[in-house]
């Protein structure tokens, strides 16, 4: 629900859905999915800082494991952290 309020372009309803998640009860790969999201959000807030701390997440050890789209999104939003 988050991810599709964001796609919506509502960043403040997607940021209070996320912000209801605890992300560390998730599976993993919805704790790296809920982190880049998280990570998005706050680029979106111009807060590059928050978003590597989302992106440090534990669970982004198993990025590998997730679908090519998962990982090319998680690297992007790392990416646009690290040149902000």
């Amino acid at each position: 629900a988050a991810d599709l309020a964001s796609r919506q372009n509502d960043a403040g309803r997607a940021a209070q859905i996320l912000g209801q998640v605890q992300i560390d009860q998730l599976k993993p790969g919805l704790q790296v999915f809920a982190s880049t999201l998280s990570a998005e959000l706050a680029m979106g807030r111009n807060q590059p800082k928050a978003a590597l701390t989302a992106l440090n997440h534990p669970s982004m050890q198993r990025l590998g494991e997730l679908s090519v789209e998962q990982q090319i999104r998680t690297h992007m939003v790392k990416a646009r952290a690290l040149e902000a």
